[in-house]
């Protein structure tokens, strides 16, 4: 029984900290892609392309620290300052219909791909920060 539940906490540690690093480094497809979603939401807010591929360099960034244990917190916090950042533009500048093909269904996947990696991150932070870490890899 006890293997069992050990078996569960080290599940959750990765599963915690694989789920926004895959979102992070999916939604790089768009940025580097140039991709009309993503163009339109940097050029939307003023910021224009170097910006969109500087924050998809702090993507990549972000999804290794999480992955690897000793930066995961460092990861969540990058992540969290992105994501945040992201859902503020999605809430308060260019909404989540977007006027592109696909418009609602992309702005809302778009969105909560968002909000998923914003949710898990901040778990994966108050985890590093509480160090209730269940499963130590480089002890």
């Amino acid at each position: 029984m006890q293997k069992d539940f050990k078996i569960h906490k080290v599940l959750s540690y990765w599963a915690l900290r694989i789920v926004p690093a895959v979102i992070l480094l999916q939604s790089l497809l768009y940025k580097f892609g140039d991709d009309a979603e993503s163009v339109y939401i940097f050029t939307a807010t003023g910021l224009g392309d170097d910006v969109r591929l500087l924050i998809a360099v702090f993507e990549f960034i972000a999804a290794f620290f999480l992955v690897y244990p000793p930066l995961s917190k460092e990861g969540a916090r990058i992540s969290l300052v992105i994501t945040s950042f992201l859902l503020i533009v999605h809430l308060f500048v260019v909404g989540v219909d977007l006027p592109v093909e696909g418009g609602y269904t992309k702005g809302l996947q778009l969105f909560g791909m968002t909000l998923v990696a914003f949710l898990t991150s901040l778990l994966v932070l108050e985890q590093e920060i509480e160090e209730k870490r269940t499963y130590r890899y480089f002890t």
